[in-house]
């Protein structure tokens, strides 16, 4: 396994892999419609450009047996009232179903970490879909709690998301 920094030539791989995971992770928990909706070649578009920007926003790949198998993003808290408390948001991780269980979303996870306490921040936050019970077990089994806030998310499937946000804290 090899973690890097995403590049350019990596988005239409990278689109498979956010496709084929949302459809496999969302499924019961996001209308069928969307996520049959889902672009591979929008996404594509979108991480194309998303990757070929100067950003502080924290872009990588993880490759197993040769192949790019996941990816995550990470960066400033987008919350004002968070960004105050030195913490920063996991945006998105996403292995290719294949992969599950092999351990590549733990690996992204410690690097994320341990990069972030290298740059002292005190905590790392993410947003969880209340339900998403697979994925709520995935994030406390590394160290991250509900953290008691939550929000409803009307930008990505149309329809309200439910989601809770979890904090892991960083040691000093």
């Amino acid at each position: 396994m090899r973690i890097r920094p995403a590049e350019v030539e990596d988005a239409p791989t990278i689109a498979v892999i956010h496709v084929a995971a949302w459809r496999e992770a969302y499924r019961g928990l996001m209308s069928s419609e969307f996520l049959a909706s889902l672009s591979v070649e929008k996404r594509t578009q979108q991480w194309t450009a998303a990757l070929a920007q100067d950003s502080p926003i924290l872009r990588l790949v993880i490759e197993h047996e040769g192949r790019v198998a996941g990816f995550c993003s990470s960066g400033p808290f987008r919350d004002e009232q968070l960004a105050m408390e030195e913490g920063v948001e996991l945006y998105a991780i996403n292995i290719d179903p294949n992969y599950w269980r092999c351990g590549l979303g733990k690996r992204l996870v410690e690097y994320v970490s341990d990069y972030y306490q290298q740059k002292e921040a005190k905590a790392i936050y993410l947003w969880v879909l209340n339900g998403n019970l697979r994925a709520m077990a995935f994030y406390e089994s590394l160290g991250f709690l509900p953290d008691g806030r939550s929000k409803v998310d009307y930008g990505h499937a149309g329809e309200p998301l439910h989601e809770l946000l979890f904090i892991r804290r960083l040691s000093a």
